[in-house]
């Protein structure tokens, strides 16, 4: 299988360390893994060395009186070439990122890496 995983950068941090697990275990079981950074940032690169990794500057912001500012050109192309069967995101500005791909063949997944009350279960229960 095919799999893009996308986040902003590889600072330290929790959801950085758990996609890069990720990454490492399907690269291991022979899935074909390509990581996609929005900046050239990587404070793991003691244990991504073996990690298909590309730096792809992109961006959404989003505008409720003009229209939508898109910066995905480079990132749409190379989720073109790739043709993966997934692409999994980690982190809000990713998501926001990857939501804007054109992909037919692709599902796309997106990781929240939080501990929201607003998720919790019977959350609208408890607070009325």
């Amino acid at each position: 299988m095919k799999i893009i995983h996308i986040i902003p950068n590889l600072k330290r941090g929790g959801a950085e360390r758990i996609c890069i697990d990720i990454c490492k275990e399907l690269q291991n079981h022979g899935h074909d893994v390509l990581l996609i950074l929005f900046s050239d940032e990587n404070e793991y690169l003691e244990i991504t060395n073996q990690l298909s990794i590309k730096v792809i500057p992109s961006s959404f912001t989003p505008s409720f009186l003009r229209s939508n500012i898109l910066k995905l050109e480079k990132l749409q192309k190379v989720v073109s070439c790739f043709k993966p069967d997934i692409i999994h995101s980690h982190l809000y500005e990713a998501d926001l990122v990857t939501f804007q791909l054109k992909t037919k063949q692709a599902k796309i997944f997106s990781h929240i890496h939080s501990n929201r009350k607003e998720l919790q279960t019977n959350y609208k229960t408890k607070n009325l």
